[in-house]
């Protein structure tokens, strides 16, 4: 069984203002920066602001660097739009999640799962949250003929 480089980003939003954090797998080439904050600048409470530094992957797409918003659409479905919200990305299936280590920031799990790939978000927690959110990806079809 291959083993998969878990990567943990953490970040702090205050204020409205976002701090980065910087993380890095080991062993792996992956450097990804994640600003984040809650307060909306228009638009839904729940929205949140989630700038990336470097590609990552939440189900069905490929997200560039840049400014994200990610929002709730029902509290299992999210969808990831850009900062405007002209266009969206992507929606998927989110499910709660525990962590044991509560944390005053946001933290976010990166997974890499293809070295040609950028890592996918595997779950995010808001500050102060025990429970947060676990983004459900396509399980990979079985080869024709596999058991």
């Amino acid at each position: 069984m291959r083993s998969f480089a878990v990567l943990f980003v953490v970040f702090m939003a205050l204020v409205g203002l976002a701090r980065p954090a910087h993380a890095q797998t080991q062993g792996l080439d992956v450097q990804v920066t994640v600003l984040g904050r809650t307060s909306p600048v228009s638009g839904s409470p729940s929205d949140l602001f989630l700038t990336f530094s470097g590609r990552v992957q939440v189900p069905g797409v490929s997200l560039g660097a840049g400014a994200y918003i990610f929002r709730f659409v029902t509290p299992s479905v999210m969808q990831v739009l850009n900062e405007d919200r002209s266009m969206a990305y992507a929606m998927f299936f989110v499910t709660q999640t525990r962590r044991n280590e509560v944390t005053d920031d946001y933290a976010v799990t990166l997974r890499r799962i293809h070295n040609d790939a950028p890592p996918r978000i595997t779950t995010l927690f808001l500050p102060g949250a025990s429970t947060g959110y676990e983004l459900m990806y396509p399980k990979v079809e079985i080869a024709a003929g596999a058991e």
